[in-house]
């Protein structure tokens, strides 16, 4: 063998020892020096919410495919309302970037060290708790350590605590956030000369205002339905809602389908329900044709609109595979194969919803396409306006992020309300980019943008026509890794771009950081639905809760719901109490 044959062999030798080594090594010190669970999304909503981990049964692998919708629970449970868990080692590391072990969190002896530290966290102004749980060595006569709240500028609050003689114990430490606007923030637990301890859990929760009872009643919905409790309803007598119904789609995990449809009176009793799931035995097959199948399992129906003659309109996932019209059985009447999500709109006989990039407008009798719109001819017919450049290289035109748009919603003006905005024209099309912050309004010929609002609302959904001449957003306001916020219902009048928030979520502890809906009735009463927390919400037009639906699941986790629709008096041309589906 010559030499340099030689070397290239030792090399190669070397390492692959080295890898194996460090392989050997990282597989016994996770064993050895397990990391510590903290835990930063914690929302003690109210006494009439259960609090728990939706999530706590997983592993952290498990967890992290949970955010790419790759485990079907995650498609059905709810973790909003809980904590969301990380494993790491100095903090809080984004979830898809693991550390070396954590083997400085075992129990050694330390000269004033640093036994755990969250990284910098983002908190809007409110009430916090940090709670630590730790086991700790006690000397008689002095603290064992300190735990301390910082922002960037000054230590917000510390607290001393005494050893535990190596049994667990919780700390507790309240603080308050008063800055205006978000305030890094970030929990360092430090021991004292020659301490020796270790940490358990580190956990900061936000303490919400919210302190309301309130008096529910379950909905029975399917009499052989395995394993999980019932959803609940409370509903105010005499409520705005009283002579109208109310339809909502979500996830029910059912006896005869994952995922389904109830429909409450005024009284929040059930009149309606149905489970639905994949029943054309060639479905599959002809998915396949166009794009990879998703299973059932793996998708949340997103997009729902309901008919004056009770049929539905919904998109079977998010995206899923179709597109369907069902009767008030919830029998089939028609299937369009194609990727829709996050919204459905009806106006004068047809069907508005986004597939992919592309507006589909399809026929609301057949659902045979009428029109398509990609979002390319949009941007081509706007090159003068910088608005849709925020992701792009300004010099070379590289696109930065894939999901620069995350289009989610698109309606068209009604021909009714058209007379209260008279700079736009009928069937002008509002349309939403999530990621963009943008709601704009384009022509619907030239596709030419005539407004747009971009940065008043954060990670929006839901822009809807009001025939007061305003436009109103579910304003998600989802913060950086999720922060403890709330979200709003804001109105913007595109004539003045004069802005209002008509509802904040912070005293209901009402927060959705991704999907929402949102319906504004005649008498001013706001409809939502947050879909992270399993919840259905109303309040009237003095911002007093009167309705709430908790798709709870057991009593640590609710299953997700999609969408809630309210149904005035009159809008359905039958009498729901007179008709009857086959069991």
């Amino acid at each position: 063998m010559d030499r340099s044959k030689f070397t290239f062999v030792l090399s190669l030798t070397i390492l692959v020892g080295v890898v194996c080594f460090a392989w050997g090594w990282f597989s016994v010190s996770k064993k050895l020096f397990p990391a510590p669970t903290i835990n930063y999304l914690t929302k003690e909503v109210s006494n009439f919410l259960a609090g728990g981990e939706g999530e706590s049964n997983l592993t952290v692998k498990e967890k992290l495919q949970n955010d790419f919708g790759l485990v079907p629970k995650r498609q059905l449970v709810s973790n909003e309302l809980n904590t969301l868990s990380f494993d790491s080692c100095t903090g809080l590391q984004s979830k898809f970037k693991k550390k070396a072990p954590c083997y400085f969190f075992k129990k050694r002896k330390l000269k004033k060290g640093l036994l755990a530290s969250t990284r910098w966290l983002y908190l809007a102004p409110g009430s916090y708790t940090a709670l630590i749980q730790l086991s700790i060595e006690e000397k008689p006569g002095i603290k064992s350590g300190y735990v301390e709240i910082l922002s960037q500028s000054k230590s917000i609050k510390k607290l001393e605590f005494n050893g535990t003689n190596n049994q667990p114990r919780l700390v507790r430490i309240n603080f308050e956030i008063t800055t205006p606007g978000v305030t890094s923030v970030k929990t360092q637990v430090t021991l004292n000369t020659n301490i020796q301890g270790s940490i358990k859990e580190l956990k900061i929760q936000k303490n919400w205002d919210s302190k309301v009872t309130r008096e529910y009643k379950e909905i029975l919905f399917d009499k052989d339905m395995p394993k999980h409790m019932n959803p609940k309803v409370f509903i105010k007598k005499n409520s705005p809602f009283k002579n109208g119904y109310i339809a909502i789609l979500a996830a029910v995990d059912g006896s005869k389908g994952l995922h389904g449809i109830h429909i409450l009176n005024g009284a929040g009793s059930l009149i309606n329900t149905f489970q639905f799931n994949d029943k054309e035995e060639d479905f599959e097959k002809r998915i396949k044709k166009k794009f990879k199948y998703k299973p059932i399992e793996q998708r949340f129906p997103h997009g729902f609109a309901i008919l004056p003659n009770g049929d539905f309109l919904l998109h079977d996932g998010d995206p899923g595979n179709s597109t369907r019209r069902l009767d008030w059985c919830g029998n089939n009447i028609w299937t369009v194969i194609h990727q829709g999500h996050h919204s459905i709109a009806v106006e004068d006989g047809k069907i508005y919803h986004w597939d992919g990039e592309d507006i589909f407008i399809n026929d609301l009798k057949t659902g045979a396409l009428v029109r398509s719109i990609a979002t390319q001819q949009i941007v081509d017919a706007n090159l003068d306006v910088g608005v849709f450049k925020l992701y792009t290289h300004i010099t070379s035109g590289k696109v930065l992020y894939k999901d620069r748009y995350h289009h989610n919603d698109v309606e068209p003006l009604p021909k009714k309300y058209a007379a209260a905005f008279p700079q736009f024209n009928a069937g002008d099309l509002l349309v939403s980019f999530r990621n963009m912050n943008l709601v704009a309004v384009i022509d619907k010929n030239t596709l030419k943008l005539k407004w747009w609002s971009q940065g008043l609302t954060t990670r929006q959904h839901d822009p809807d026509w009001q025939p007061n001449g305003t436009i109103t957003i579910f304003d998600n306001k989802m913060a950086h890794k999720r922060a403890f916020g709330a979200t709003d219902i804001v109105s913007i009048d595109p004539k003045t771009n004069a802005y209002k928030i008509l509802y904040s979520g912070k005293k209901d502890a009402a927060y959705a950081h991704r999907r929402g809906k949102h319906q504004i009735t005649s008498d001013g009463s706001i409809l939502m639905t947050f879909p992270p927390q399993g919840r259905v919400l109303a309040v009237d037009s003095k911002k007093e809760v009167f309705f709430e639906f908790i798709n709870q699941y057991d009593k640590k986790k609710n299953l997700l719901v999609s969408e809630a629709v309210y149904l005035p008096p009159g809008y359905l041309n039958f009498n729901p109490s007179q008709r009857t589906c086959a069991k």
